[in-house]
C-alpha cells in the first residue's frame, strides 16, 4: 500500500511562514499557504532585519536556533548576492562596560573596548553580523517558495477549525495574528517604527540597544538607510507617527550625525509578536496535527531558519 503524503497547510506568509515553507519543501514536502498579507505587506517587510537575538526566548533554545540562522544567512551573503543578505560590521554603543552576550561563541571577532572619542558613549562592542535587506530578501524568499510549488491563497482566517478539513498538518506562523486564533495571554504587540532615509551611508551598522538613546540604530541597506526605532509594548497603532519619526532621527543622529541632514524617504510600522518565549510545539486534534511557530519577538529573521528546521523535524516524524 502506498501511503498518501500528508496535506500540509502553513498559516502566514511573513518571514516565519515562508522560511518554514522553504524548509519543508527542501525536505521533500508539498505545502499550501493561507495568509492575510503577502510581501511586501507583512510585518516582516517593515523590519530592521539584522542577525541579532533581540527580545526573544527561551534562553535554552535561542542560541541553537540563532546559530542555524547565522549559518544560513552567512551562506546567502557569500554565495547568493541576489538574496539581499550582506556580511556587515556592527558597532553597538553602551553607557557602561557591557556583559559578554550568551551567543558570543557564534561571533569569533566580538570585541569589547572603549568607544571612539566624540561618540557620546563610553563603551562599544563590535562584531560581524549579517544585515538582511527586507526589500530584497522577502521577495526573494517568496519567489523561492512559489518556485518550489507552494499553493498560496490570500485568506483571512478567524478560526483554526476552518483548516481541519483541508490539511493533515497545520503550521501556525501567524505571529501576532495568533491573538485571534488561539487563547494565548502571553502574546502581545510590540510596536516598531522605522524611517528610511537617503544620503551618505555609514560603513557599519550602528546600534544603541539599551544605552541612553535606546532604541536607536542605523542600518546601511542596498538602496537606502534604515533608521530606527521603537519598542512599544501593547501599542497597536499601525500608522507612522510624525513626532516619533523626528525623535527616531534625533536619537540616531548621535550614532551617526549625517542622519540629521539625510533626506527622509518614508516611515513604516510593524507589530512584533512579543512573547516571553517562542511558542514552538505540536499537538493532535481530531486527526489533524497543529504545530505552533510564533512569538519570535524582535528576532524573527534571526530565529527563522532554526525554528523552521525544528518544525521540519516534527513534520518528518509525523509523515513517517
Amino acid at each position: 500500500m502506498v501511503r498518501r503524503a500528508p496535506r500540509i497547510l502553513i498559516l502566514g506568509a511573513g518571514v516565519i511562514g515562508l522560511t518554514t515553507a522553504h524548509e519543508l519543501q527542501r525536505r521533500g514536502h508539498a505545502v499550501s499557504i493561507w495568509a492575510k498579507d503577502l510581501p511586501p505587506g507583512t510585518t516582516s517587510d517593515a523590519a530592521g532585519a539584522i542577525w541579532f537575538p533581540y527580545l526573544c526566548g527561551p534562553a535554552d533554545k535561542v542560541p541553537g536556533w540563532s546559530a542555524t540562522g547565522l549559518a544560513v544567512f552567512r551562506d546567502l551573503a557569500r554565495e547568493h548576492p541576489t538574496a539581499g543578505c550582506d556580511l556587515m560590521p556592527v558597532r553597538m554603543f553602551f553607557d557602561a562596560e557591557p556583559a559578554i552576550p550568551d551567543w558570543h561563541d557564534l561571533l569569533p571577532d566580538l570585541t569589547t573596548e572603549p568607544a571612539p572619542a566624540g561618540t557620546g558613549y563610553p563603551w562599544t562592542q563590535t562584531f560581524t553580523s549579517v544585515l538582511i535587506d527586507v526589500s530584497v530578501y522577502m521577495p526573494h524568499l517568496l519567489a523561492a517558495v512559489v518556485k518550489g510549488g507552494a499553493a498560496i491563497e490570500r485568506r483571512e482566517l478567524h478560526d483554526l477549525n476552518e483548516t481541519i478539513a483541508f490539511a493533515d498538518i497545520v503550521i501556525n506562523c501567524t505571529g501576532l495574528g495568533s491573538l485571534d486564533l488561539v487563547a494565548d495571554d502571553d502574546l502581545h504587540a510590540v510596536r516598531g517604527q522605522t524611517v528610511r532615509v537617503s544620503g551618505p551611508a555609514p560603513a557599519q551598522a550602528l546600534i544603541d540597544d539599551d544605552a541612553h538613546n535606546a532604541l536607536a540604530y542605523v542600518f546601511p541597506r542596498r538602496n537606502d538607510i534604515l533608521v530606527g526605532g521603537t519598542s512599544q509594548h501593547g501599542d497597536v497603532r499601525l500608522e507612522p507617527d510624525p513626532d516619533e519619526t523626528a525623535a527616531i532621527l534625533q536619537r540616531a543622529a548621535e550614532l551617526y550625525p549625517a542622519v540629521a541632514s539625510a533626506t527622509v524617504l518614508g516611515a513604516s510600522v510593524g507589530l512584533r509578536p512579543g512573547r516571553s518565549s517562542v511558542r514552538l510545539l505540536a499537538g493532535e486534534t481530531a486527526g489533524t496535527w497543529l504545530i505552533h511557530n510564533y512569538g519570535h519577538g524582535g528576532a524573527g529573521f534571526t530565529l527563522s531558519w532554526g525554528c523552521a528546521a525544528e518544525v521540519g523535524e516534527i513534520v518528518d516524524s509525523i509523515a513517517g
